[in-house]
């Protein structure tokens, strides 16, 4: 995983879809 997917991921999570973002990654 490179720096900026990490960061989608974890932007993704402060929306509150963490649970399914570390799962399947960005979209």
């Amino acid at each position: 995983m490179d720096f900026i997917s990490f960061c989608r991921i974890s932007f993704k999570g402060l929306k509150g879809d963490s649970a399914s973002s570390y799962s399947q990654g960005p979209t």
